[in-house]
């Protein structure tokens, strides 16, 4: 236990940087929309034409570049959670005793290692990225239609409840037939 929370607070810097970056990037891939429509009205005015074109350019650019180092950054740090990880299963599996290992294989045990590992790493590299730039999204869309019209925000937020509670009743009339 003592070396998970080493571990974690040698990371814990990183993982922030992540964290805000994945809603940087979040933000420049809604503005990039935005941009392009503005540049598409304005298209006969020849400085707001090339302002909104600039702007969009600029973004582009921005986004491209913290997209980068976002995607370093989790590959990075993927990598030291994965490679903690094996240590510690190495340390754990050497410390058993024979009966484990006539129980178990070797290849056996090296598989589910890398089974459970490549899971864990595309976990990390995958949903969890993504699961706080959709909440960020979902966040900036719900302060958008509040601030464009109550209706729409009304109409959003019975949504969202009605939603929640027919995915709870889904969960849960599909779990009662997998236990059948």
């Amino acid at each position: 236990m003592l070396g998970e929370k080493k571990f974690l607070k040698s990371v814990i810097a990183i993982i922030s940087l992540i964290f805000i970056l994945v809603l940087i990037n979040t933000f420049f891939r809604m503005s990039l929309p935005y941009l392009l429509s503005k540049f598409i009205d304005n298209f006969y005015s020849s400085y707001e034409k090339y302002k909104y074109i600039n702007q969009f350019l600029i973004a582009s650019i921005l986004l491209f570049l913290f997209s980068l180092l976002q995607k370093y950054l989790i590959e990075n740090l993927s990598w030291k959670f994965t490679n903690h990880i094996r240590v510690e299963l190495l340390k754990k599996i050497l410390k058993q005793n024979n009966d484990f290992f006539f129980k178990y294989s070797h290849s056996d045990l090296l598989e589910y290692f890398e089974v459970d590992i490549s899971k864990i790493y595309k976990f990390l590299t995958k949903s969890i990225p993504t699961f706080f730039s959709n909440i960020f999204i979902i966040t900036l869309v719900i302060v958008f239609f509040g601030l464009k019209s109550i209706y729409i925000f009304l109409f959003f937020l019975v949504y969202l409840v009605l939603n929640f509670i027919l995915v709870k009743m889904y969960r849960k009339n599909n779990k009662n037939k997998v236990i059948e």
